[in-house]
């Protein structure tokens, strides 16, 4: 093992230890002086996330700092995800006849992804981090039946009364 001098992009210096073949070393070194340093790095991600959480108007995490800090990530690399489910049951467009039962579940649909949105846990988002769009889908599709299939029995009883 070797010790490598480096001086990061941001120009704090560090010191690398690296092991392998003298290539892959010369390789790491290169990167590492072409990358701000850990700690600088870990900084920017920080302001880069709480300045989305601000233009986004979301609340603030709670936990422990540690789950805090993970969670941020967490939560940005997610929010795409949610934005164009949203996005997908917003601009929908319903079938002739259907109008009121599309209205109500695009209404379950909008509440459900606002409030997975606005979570404030942060043990939460750190629970999820692995969903993907499809994982999103699947859940918001379980809550609709569940929603819808209440709805519509109280459509059904209301027409049946009238």
């Amino acid at each position: 093992m070797a010790k490598y001098p480096v001086t990061y992009t941001c120009g704090h210096p560090g010191v690398l230890d690296l092991w392998g073949k003298e290539k892959e070393r010369e390789q790491k070194v290169n990167y590492a002086e072409r990358s701000q340093c850990p700690e600088c790095s870990t900084n920017n991600e920080k302001v880069k996330t709480l300045n989305f959480q601000k233009e986004k108007g979301l609340p603030a995490l709670t936990g422990s700092e540690k789950q805090i800090t993970w969670a941020l990530s967490i939560r940005f690399s997610l929010f795409e995800h949610l934005e164009k489910l949203e996005r997908h049951f917003r601009d929908g467009k319903p079938k002739s006849g259907v109008e009121t039962e599309f209205a109500k579940m695009q209404d379950i649909a909008l509440t459900w992804i606002k409030a997975k949105q606005f979570e404030s846990n942060a043990s939460r988002w750190i629970d999820i981090r692995d969903y993907h769009y499809s994982t999103f889908f699947d859940k918001l599709n379980d809550h609709l039946r569940i929603e819808m299939k209440e709805e519509l029995s109280k459509l059904k009883k209301d027409k049946l009364e009238k």
